[in-house]
């Protein structure tokens, strides 16, 4: 704190420097009372300010004793303040080595980046939080990289300071006996920070970061994007994905092996191409891409190669669960991607951005590889006097980089110690899908999508009114308005009104599915006079959305157990099945029925009815819609059958027994207690499962039978229900209405019970009986009444049929007619499509034709961007043209018929481009003539600086004189008078330095050697007396920049004319290719308008066959209807067999047509996949004569490396004899340039 009395007076001479040293970094602070744990302080000095002044009188002519000469006066007096800003840090000594080298890293980024202006790009994922905390002297928390920024950016250019160190204290005692505080020889001892009491060890900035600017976690993420996940495109290739999809919460666990370098040497074989992929791009452990999703794997053979790796581990990156979470932005585009009614796509198209695989184990170091053909194996080895031996033993002579740079296997050793200074990922482990990362929810919801389960895919209500009151039968088509990948699934519905109550008069069922849609025959029953106009039908999409692509959101959480069965019917009898489940049942599921013939000949009209449940099966009873009448009671409708049996004749029986139609039985049950399903294709608006379904309930359920071991209990499965009827509207019986079928069955169920539950038993089954027969008899009473009806109706029956026997006759003649005329119509459309197929081959010729010009036109102007670039032109213009000339291209060959008038828009444009090209042209000859100027000051510069640097060497060598002559003549005090000269040294190299950065940023490719150097030149003067051959060096390196960039500068000015002529040229071609393209676009315009005409006319023809083949199968339909009902009125009339024959032969030819036609596709499928396989193997053939051309330009740079080698032995030898070695020099300029040739030629390869 301060004194309570002056001791200098005010109007003394006051010195400001502006601090030019790194900041300091004090460690182990304050050991003996730490409790906040602040144990690292780093001052960041700006202002250095020395005062010279005298003594107050006041103070000299004190005379009390010493104690209240220090109350007065205080304890010391400073010579020397430093104005800066103070941070330390809570708790550093116990960060991780991985926390205190990103802090180290990231400090001397912001530091550099606001005192130098040097922009320095590091990621942003590791945000301040996660490492120690940082704090000034005032208690503020720099814990965003913002406020750290500011702190900075006030420190060092608002000079916002404060005393942060007392340098050169002097004792006050000492003090007072002194008459002058100018220019004594008081002594001084340690210099005295605020909130520093104590340290262990003072560095510098750089002495403190150390190693850590290069090896961080921090860098190594910006370097190699280690947080990203992998892509694995089309192709097969493996890509690093741009976005990032996680945040990093926790510091990951980095382990270092800098101790003992990790080196082994391995052979892997892979099997498949894509194998061969995951190795090439350092990916060794994953060998099945079947647990990994969304990736399509490529199985090809890929066998006969062998990868040699020599691998060097230097850190390895450990990378859990814990320390990573999803970012928003990623989380939010998957939660859009399931909402998705196409979730699979939608996910398919996130992860093809943001990566399949996500690695949580990366290896850093350096690796080295070659692929050999029907190489021998051998063992992993991990010593390097082994690797070598081993490689000596197989006869391999060289191994190549990551980048291509081949490594003989002599200099193996040298190359591992060198590993430092270039790490690389050598390998992927540990890898993970992507959307593993994502929070649990997520990842169950993509699980459940991509598990191959049943499920309710869509659900919908849609209004007749479009159809014909009129008719008793009708067909409606639904459209789902999005489109389907397969044609595998079923749907279940029923008729609903607006009020949501379930139409039982009228029967529903569905067919005919396709893509887009499917159809729904509804039919009404006999005597129902209801307007099905006013009506909807409710629908239910059930299938597996792995081959469907479609999966609404709405009713995702509802499971599904499909089942299909094959069941036979038997006529004019009541049939029940019985369906086991694999689930257990239980209160609240509901289930879905429908039936399907499987012949062609019959469409389903089966009403499917639930009886009752057991745990594990379900009955149900299976009746043709036709028997059905509304508004009658069950007694009717069993009158009725007894009816119909009773006009069968005997002889008929027979064959009614034999009369058995195959049907599809599908069931679908949903176990949820959910009451109602949300509609797809309306807006909030619900539909009550027992609308569509059955419930199932205590009333439908039967606990008696659910054990199988019991097989005398009665059962409803009853085949013959000659002595029992059903008491249900619906012509379905109840599990309390079972009635014994014998006396027999009494008395094996009292058998089996003790006389108490006999008892009660009988008298139960007495009553059922008793109800039983007085509910026979009041049927038999009913069906007399009936069956007299039906008499009448018989004979009124019999009229009508002739005239029906006619009308069928007449639709049979006319359906013959359009059988003909729909056969000559697909063969017109035959000849009609052979004829497009040529036109579009011809097109399709005519588009190669033009796609070669476009191409070749691209790549001109890609040359001609390209050369724009390295000339430092604005191109923004030309590039837009390019890219707009591509995307003309693009949208020409992929919708040529559609988008015509776009193409002549776009060729309107490209006439005005060529006006803006050619005055782009001018600016160029403008920016060019501007290039000359700063091509001249940059001459002049470079004068300067070889001006510059010529009397640095010459103050060199007189400094070394004066410093050889000081170090014998001298005494200390006269060497800090030597080392200020020293510092003005480096001060005049700071502007040197200063210079060179201005230069560099002139000229952007010389940017990073300028950077180097000047981190270089920082490091090396800060101590001129132990660092004097290291600065003797940085000046020859400066000397050989200084060559290279005047050499740089002639060669640019003369590529820039060599440039410019070559623009000009290329500008004159374009525009010529641009008239040629303009021709042949017209040209193809009319011919695309003649080929729009044709197409017009070929879709009319093939919409009026659509419509005729659609009238064709409805006809057809009523046909097999008309036939259906004649076949049950007059089964003995042998001329509908033969007709049926007839329709059956006609089909069967039709059918062999299309499977000749199949044949055919199947023999020209064939061809192309052996064509495409004879492809594969010229590529297989093609890759290997690649492997052999590397190995032979491997060999022949191997032989122009040694040529180089003894070029360089016979140069040094010159140099020390003094010889001229002008011609050696060009020599090896000659063989670096050949050298250089064939690395690029095999970068190519």
């Amino acid at each position: 704190m301060p004194s309570l009395q002056g001791v200098a007076v005010e109007d003394g001479e006051l010195k400001m420097n502006i601090y030019e040293r790194h900041p300091l970094i004090y460690t182990s602070i304050n050991s003996e009372d730490n409790e906040l744990k602040i144990d690292t302080c780093i001052n960041f000095p700006v202002v250095e300010i020395v005062y010279n002044g005298d003594l107050l009188e006041s103070f000299l002519k004190y005379t009390d004793d010493e104690k209240k000469l220090h109350e007065l006066y205080g304890d010391c007096f400073t010579r020397k303040v430093l104005a800066g800003g103070q941070l330390f840090i809570i708790d550093f000594n116990s960060a991780t080595q991985t926390q205190i080298d990103i802090l180290k890293f990231y400090l001397f980024c912001i530091y550099n980046s606001v005192k130098y202006s040097i922009e320095i790009q590091f990621s942003n994922l590791f945000t301040l939080d996660l490492l120690p905390k940082l704090i000034t002297l005032d208690g503020e928390k720099m814990n965003t990289h913002e406020k750290l920024t500011n702190w900075m950016n006030n420190l060092y250019r608002n000079k916002m300071v404060n005393i942060i160190s007392y340098e050169e204290l002097i004792s006050i005692s000492q003090l007072k006996h002194n008459i002058s505080f100018v220019n004594s020889d008081l002594e001084t001892f340690k210099e005295k920070q605020p909130g520093v009491s104590n340290f262990k060890e003072k560095l510098s900035l750089d002495e403190w970061v150390g190693g850590a600017i290069n090896n961080n976690l921090m860098t190594w993420t910006r370097d190699f994007n280690l947080f990203q996940g992998l892509i694995i495109n089309k192709y097969n290739e493996i890509e690093i994905s741009e976005k990032i999809p996680v945040n990093v919460i926790k510091i990951p666990k980095v382990n270092s092996n800098n101790s003992n370098n990790k080196s082994y040497l391995k052979i892997i074989k892979p099997s498949t191409k894509f194998e061969f992929t995951l190795i090439s791009n350092n990916i060794f452990s994953i060998k099945n891409l079947s647990a990994f999703p969304f990736i399509k794997n490529n199985d090809k053979s890929y066998e006969g190669y062998n990868h040699i790796q020599v691998e060097c581990e230097k850190y390895e990156i450990l990378l859990n669960m814990d320390n990573v979470k999803p970012t928003r932005e990623f989380e939010q585009v998957i939660e859009e991607a399931l909402n998705s009614m196409k979730p699979l796509k939608a996910l398919q198209d996130v992860f093809n951005e943001y990566g399949h695989l996500f690695p949580q184990r990366i290896i850093l170091g350096r690796s080295l590889k070659n692929v050999l053909q029907n190489f021998s194996t051998f063992d992993d080895v991990n010593d390097n006097d082994k690797i070598l031996e081993s490689l000596n033993n197989s006869n391999i002579p060289y191994l190549l980089t990551q980048k291509g740079r081949i490594i003989e296997k002599n200099d193996l050793h040298k190359w591992i110690q060198n590993m430092n200074n270039h790490l690389e990922i050598i390998e992927f482990d540990n890898i993970i899908p992507l959307y593993k990362i994502l929070k649990v929810n997520q990842q169950e919801k993509i699980d459940d999508i991509l598990k191959n389960n049943y499920r309710i895919i869509m659900t919908g209500i849609t209004n007749l009114t479009d159809l014909n009151n009129n008719n008793n039968e009708n067909y409606k088509r639904i459209n789902f308005g999005l489109s389907l990948k397969s044609k595998d699934y079923e749907v279940f519905g029923s008729i609903i009104s607006e009020n949501n109550i379930k139409l039982e008069e009228v029967y529903v069922n569905f067919g005919l599915y396709d893509f887009n849609g499917f159809y729904a025959v509804i039919k009404k029953f006999e005597g129902t006079s209801i307007d099905i106009t006013e009506f909807y039908v409710s629908w239910v999409i059930i299938g597996k959305p792995s081959q469907l692509s479609i999966f609404s959101p709405n009713n995702r959480e509802l499971q599904v157990d499909y089942i299909k069965k094959s069941i036979k019917l038997k006529s004019n009898e009541f049939n029940y099945d019985t369906i086991d489940t694999s689930l257990t049942l239980n209160k609240g599921y509901t289930v879905f029925a429908h039936s399907n013939y499987s012949s062609i000949s019959y469409e389903p009209n089966n009403i499917i009815k639930l009886v009752e449940w057991k745990e594990k099966s379900i009955d149900f009873q299976i009746e043709s819609a036709y028997n059905i009448q509304p508004n009658v009671s069950s007694s009717n409708s069993g009158s009725d059958h007894e009816s119909d049996s009773d006009h069968e004749s005997d002889s008929d029986h027979e064959d009614n027994d034999c009369l058995v139609n195959e049907v599809d039985l599908r069931i679908c049950i949903l176990s949820t207690n959910c009451k109602s399903l949300k509609i797809d294709n309306t807006n909030e608006r619900n539909c009550s499962l027992d609308l569509i379904g059955y419930i199932l309930n205590e009333k439908n359920f039967n606990g008696n039978l659910s054990n199988k071991s019991d097989e005398n209990e009665v059962s409803v499965n009853i085949q013959n229900n000659d002595s029992i009827t059903s008491q249900s509207l619906d012509i379905q019986p109840e599990p309390n209405d079972k009635v014994p079928r014998n006396t027999k069955e009494i008395e094996d169920n009292l058998a089996h019970d003790d006389a108490q539950q006999n008892l009660l038993k009988l008298e139960k089954i007495a009553e059922i009986y008793y109800q039983g027969s007085q509910n026979a008899l009041q049927n038999i009473q009913m069906e007399l009444v009936d069956l007299q009806q039906r008499n009448v109706k018989f004979e009124q029956d019999n009229q009508n049929l002739a005239v029906q026997i006619k009308e069928f006759t007449e639709k049979e003649n006319t359906l013959q007619t359009k059988i003909t005329y729909l056969q000559n119509g697909n063969l017109a459309l035959t000849d009609n499509l052979i004829e497009q197929s040529k036109q579009f081959s011809q097109l399709n010729q005519e588009k190669n034709s033009l796609q070669n010009q476009l191409t070749q036109s691209d790549a001109n102007i890609q040359e001609f961007k390209n050369q724009l670039i390295k000339s430092q032109i604005d191109n923004k213009q030309i590039e837009e043209k390019n890219s707009k000339l591509e995307r003309i291209a693009e949208i020409y060959y992929q919708s040529s018929q559609n988008e015509l008038q776009n193409i002549q828009m776009e060729l309107v444009d490209l006439q005005q481009k060529n006006f803006n090209l050619t005055m782009q042209n001018k600016k160029f000859l403008e920016s060019e003539n501007n290039l000359q100027i700063q091509i001249v000051y940059l001459q002049n510069v470079k004068q300067v600086l070889d001006n510059n640097i010529t009397e640095q060497l010459r103050q060199i060598g007189q400094l070394n004189q004066e410093k050889n002559s000081l170090q014998l003549a001298y005494s200390e005090a006269n060497i800090e008078e030597l080392k200020f000269q020293q510092n003005q040294f480096k001060n005049q190299l700071e502007v040197l330095q200063t210079k060179l950065v201005n230069l560099q940023q002139q000229n952007f490719k010389l940017e990073q050697n300028y950077q180097d150097l000047r981190f270089n030149s920082t490091s090396q003067i800060r101590e001129f007396a132990e660092k004097e051959n290291t600065l003797q060096t940085l000046i020859t390196c400066l000397q050989n920049e200084k060559q290279a960039l005047a050499g740089n500068l002639t060669a640019q000015l003369k590529q820039n004319k060599l440039t410019n002529q070559q623009i000009r040229i290329q500008i004159s071609q374009l525009e010529q290719e641009k008239i040629n393209l303009q021709e042949i676009l017209v040209q193809t315009e009319v011919y695309i308008q003649e080929i729009k005409s044709q197409q017009e006319s070929l879709t009319e023809q093939k919409e009026q066959l659509e419509n005729k083949l659609n009238l064709f199968q409805v006809n057809n339909e009523q046909i097999e209807q008309e036939k259906f009902r004649l076949h049950n009125m007059i089964k003995g009339l042998l001329w509908d067999q033969k007709l049926t024959n007839k329709l059956k032969a006609k089909s069967k030819k039709e059918v062999s047509q299309l499977k000749q036609k199949l044949f055919i596709e199947e023999q020209i499928k064939m061809q192309l996949t052996e064509a495409l396989q004879i492809k594969e193997d010229k590529i297989n053939e093609l890759e290997r004569r690649l492997i052999n051309l590397d190995q032979k330009y491997i060999k022949k740079l191997q032989d122009k490396r040694k040529e180089l080698s003894e070029i360089e032995k016979e140069l040094v030898n010159k140099l020390i004899s003094g010889e001229n070695t002008k011609e050696f020099h060009k020599e090896k300029e000659a063989k670096q340039k050949e050298i250089a040739e064939l690395q690029q030629e095999l970068s190519r390869t």
